[in-house]
């Protein structure tokens, strides 16, 4: 039995690993993805250094426009503020303000509400402002 147990572990070991090629990525799943290894001069990376001077900045500016953003310029924006409401929560030890911001750039104006949370002390405290997706608590 052992002799027959090696050949056939064999055989089925060079089944899998031949099963197992790499392949392609389907492209058509991602389409308009810039390939990592070439350069937007369409020059191949080839070394680190053409990595590490030219790719790398690239693909970190492709990131910050379409990922992160960027900052806006100081004076593309004009900005206003105004509390639309203060509720007391937490047994009267601290106050929700809704407060309602404006933005004006180039772009048109937008506005949107914010809840900043206020503990009910005097002195330096800590002010949590969140981001309104949902329903403040």
């Amino acid at each position: 039995m052992k002799k027959t147990l090696l050949p056939l572990t064999s055989v089925l070991i060079c089944i899998i690993l031949t099963s197992c090629q790499p392949t392609e990525p389907d492209k058509s799943l991602y389409p308009g993805l810039p390939d990592p290894l070439v350069t937007d001069a369409g020059k191949k990376v080839r070394n680190i250094s053409t990595w590490e001077n030219t790719r790398r900045d690239e693909i970190l500016n492709i990131f910050t426009d379409s990922v992160y953003g960027r900052s806006p310029q100081p004076g593309a924006f004009t900005s206003s503020s105004s509390v639309v409401s203060t509720t007391s929560i937490a047994n009267g030890t601290a106050e929700r303000k809704m407060v309602r911001i404006s933005l004006k750039g180039p772009k048109g104006t937008h506005t949107f509400e914010a809840p900043v949370y206020l503990p009910d002390q005097t002195g330096k405290v800590p002010v949590f402002i969140l981001i309104k997706h949902r329903a403040p608590i």
